[in-house]
């Protein structure tokens, strides 16, 4: 799943349903940050399914594997950077596009 590109760089996650394993692909982005660009990875335990929730907020990246693990990451865009959800393979998307609030 692509969340992220800048030129030919992207920033990734994988999901490995048959390892219980989401990685968090950092490192073909172009900025890294003072932890470095390594990939992180999270698991889950056996026999749990494998779910995966993305949150998104300005420069916030939120990764919720299997309401076990969490990642957040600090992502800031350049002028340039498109936003984009691509997604390979079999997997179930479900999104929601935040709005301001109305009054009234």
């Amino acid at each position: 799943m692509t969340l992220l590109r800048s030129g030919d760089s992207r920033l990734t996650i994988g999901l490995d349903p048959r390892q219980g394993t989401v990685t968090l692909d950092r490192a073909g982005w172009p900025r890294a940050g003072r932890e470095g660009s390594a990939p992180l990875a999270l698991g889950t335990p056996p026999g749990v399914p494998l779910t995966v929730r993305v949150l998104v907020d300005g420069s916030l990246l939120e990764l919720f594997v299997a309401d076990r693990a969490t990642v957040t990451e600090r992502v800031y865009q350049r002028c340039g950077d498109v936003r984009e959800l691509t997604v390979e393979g079999d997997a179930e998307v479900i999104g929601w596009e935040l709005v301001p609030p109305t009054s009234g």
